[in-house]
C-alpha cells in the first residue's frame, strides 16, 4: 500500500509538471501596463520597440506617444502626436510611422520620423476617415474601409505612394466595413471582420492581391465581431478580441482568439485572452504577440498582455508544412541561400528549409515595416576556429536580392 501511494504521488507530480510546462509554453502573460486606461490605441513596432499611439477613454482622446522596451519591460513617453487621435491603424515604412485620419474625424496624413522625433504632413486622405485598416505593401500604404459617419461603413480602398505624396483609388472591398482589422502575409492583405450598416457584425474575410488589384472572399471566422485586432506569427493570422454587439461601439466584448492559415484557408482556435475587450490593438515581435488597451462596455483597460505560442511562433520544420513560409513547390529538405548585398558582395549559406523560410519571413515582415533591422543567420559548418558558434547578422537595408536553391541530402 505504501509503494502504491508513492507511485500515485510521483504520477501526480509528473502530470502537474507536464501541465505547468504546457502552460508555460502556450500562455498569456501580463506585461507592464500602459500608462493609462484607454481603447482605440494603435500599436506599431520599430527597431525592436513597441510604439503606443494616441487612444481614448470615457472623456477624451489623447495625443501621447509611449514606447515599450521588451527587454526592460518599461514604457517611456516620446513626444506627442500633432493632434489628439484615436481609432487609427498606424503603419510603418522605412522607420517612419504613417497615421491617416482618425477620431475626432479628420483626413490628415501625419508622418513621424522615429529617429529625429519629428513630424511632417503628407497630402491629406481624400475624405474624412476613421476605423479603417492599413498596411504597407511593396512600399505603398493601403488604407481600407472605415467610416466618416458612425453609421456609414466604407468599401473604399486607397493607396498612398510616399515617393510622390499622392493617393490613388484601388479596387473596392466587396463588403463595406468599419472598425475592421487587417494583416499582411506573403505580399497579400487580409481584411477581417468589422461592422456593416445592413449586415451588422461581420465574420467575413477578404484577400487583396496588389499585383492584380483584386479582392477574393475567403472562409469566414466563427464569430462575427468589430473593434477586433490582428497580428501575424509564422505567416498565420491571429484575430483577437472585439465587440459582439452591432449597436454598441465599445461593448460588450469577447476574449476569443482565432487563428487563420492563408495557405489552407482554414481557421483554428487559440487560448483566449485573460481580459475580454474590444477596440484594442496588437503587434507581433520576437515570436510573440503583444495586445494593449481596449474596453468592455463602460470599462477601460491599461492591460498589456503577451501571447507566446507553444512552438514560439514556428510550425514543425517539415518541407511543405502549410504553417510556414514555404517557397512554392518545395523540392528538397535543404537549400543554398545566396544573399547579394548592395555592395555587390555575395554571401552563401547552407541551411535547412526551415531556416531559409524563417529568413524569408523576416525579410517580408521587414519589407512590410515590422520586425528587427537585422537577422542572424547561423553559419553552421562554415564555423572556423575555436568558436562554439558563428552568426552573420544581415541588415535589411543592405540586402539587394537573394536566391534559394533547394536540394535533398
Amino acid at each position: 500500500m505504501k509503494r502504491l501511494l508513492i507511485f500515485f504521488t510521483i504520477l501526480l507530480a509528473f502530470f502537474s509538471t507536464e501541465t505547468q510546462i504546457f502552460a508555460e509554453q502556450t500562455s498569456w502573460t501580463s506585461e507592464t501596463n500602459l500608462t493609462k486606461k484607454i481603447d482605440r490605441v494603435s500599436l506599431v513596432t520599430v527597431n525592436g520597440k513597441i510604439y503606443s499611439l494616441g487612444g481614448h477613454d470615457a472623456n477624451k482622446f489623447y495625443d501621447t506617444i509611449d514606447v515599450y522596451d521588451p527587454e526592460t519591460k518599461t514604457w517611456t513617453q516620446k513626444g506627442k502626436l500633432p493632434t489628439v487621435r484615436g481609432t487609427v491603424s498606424a503603419a510603418v515604412y522605412d522607420g517612419k510611422i504613417y497615421i491617416t485620419g482618425g477620431e475626432p474625424i479628420n483626413r490628415r496624413l501625419d508622418i513621424y520620423d522615429t529617429v529625429t522625433n519629428e513630424w511632417k504632413q503628407g497630402t491629406p486622405f481624400p475624405k474624412d476617415l476613421a476605423g479603417y485598416a492599413a498596411q504597407f505593401v511593396n512600399g505603398k500604404l493601403l488604407v481600407i474601409g472605415g467610416f466618416n459617419m458612425y453609421n456609414n461603413a466604407s468599401a473604399d480602398v486607397y493607396e498612398y505612394d510616399p515617393s510622390t505624396d499622392t493617393w490613388t483609388a484601388k479596387a473596392s472591398l466587396s463588403t463595406p466595413r468599419r472598425y475592421t482589422t487587417s494583416a499582411l502575409v506573403d505580399g497579400k492583405v487580409y481584411v477581417i471582420g468589422g461592422a456593416n450598416d445592413s449586415k451588422g457584425l461581420l465574420s467575413s474575410i477578404e484577400e487583396y492581391d496588389p499585383q492584380t488589384n483584386k479582392w477574393t472572399t475567403k472562409s469566414p471566422m466563427s464569430t462575427p465581431r468589430h473593434g477586433l485586432t490582428a497580428a501575424v506569427l509564422n505567416n498565420e493570422i491571429y484575430v483577437i478580441g472585439g465587440n459582439t454587439a452591432a449597436t454598441k461601439v465599445s461593448g460588450p466584448a469577447t476574449d476569443e482568439v482565432e487563428k487563420y492559415n492563408p495557405k489552407t484557408d482554414t481557421w483554428s482556435t487559440v487560448p483566449s485572452m485573460p481580459t475580454a475587450r474590444g477596440l484594442l490593438s496588437a503587434v507581433s515581435l520576437n515570436n510573440a504577440i503583444y495586445v494593449a488597451g481596449g474596453s468592455n462596455s463602460s470599462n477601460y483597460y491599461s492591460v498589456f498582455e503577451k501571447y507566446t505560442p507553444g512552438d514560439n511562433g514556428t510550425s514543425p520544420s517539415q518541407p511543405g508544412d502549410p504553417g510556414t513560409s514555404q517557397p512554392d513547390n518545395p523540392v528538397g529538405d535543404r537549400a543554398i541561400l545566396v544573399v547579394t548585398m548592395t555592395t555587390g558582395m555575395e554571401k552563401e549559406f547552407d541551411l535547412s528549409i526551415k531556416e531559409v523560410n524563417d529568413f524569408i519571413s523576416w525579410y517580408e515582415g521587414k519589407q512590410a515595416g515590422t520586425g528587427s533591422a537585422s537577422y542572424a543567420i547561423n553559419k553552421h559548418d562554415n564555423n572556423k576556429g575555436p568558436f562554439s558558434s558563428r552568426k552573420d547578422y544581415m541588415l535589411y537595408d543592405r540586402i539587394l536580392t537573394f536566391e534559394v536553391s533547394e536540394y535533398s541530402r
